[in-house]
């Protein structure tokens, strides 16, 4: 049996990336970018450095999901 290992965190601020995403947003990391599903992990819980690349998916992945619930308030809006 291993060890457990406790990770130190050294990158506090994927801690906060990590907060703004949802359930199933990192298999969708994955498969948009060249990361493992365990990388991705690690990366979020802040033991490894974020690659820009990685960086640029959630970036994306965050303004279409802002995009999508603006168009969705404008319909709300608009049935009023």
């Amino acid at each position: 049996m291993e060890a457990k290992v406790n990770k130190k965190v050294r990158y506090p601020e994927n801690l906060s990336i990590k907060e703004g995403l949802r359930y199933g947003d990192v298999k969708k990391l994955e498969r948009k970018s060249r990361y493992t599903y365990r990388t991705i992990h690690d990366i979020l819980n802040g033991h490894r450095l974020m690659p820009d690349s990685l960086a640029k998916e959630i970036t994306k992945l965050l303004n279409e999901r802002k995009k999508i619930a603006d168009q969705l308030g404008q319909a709300v809006r608009q049935q009023k």
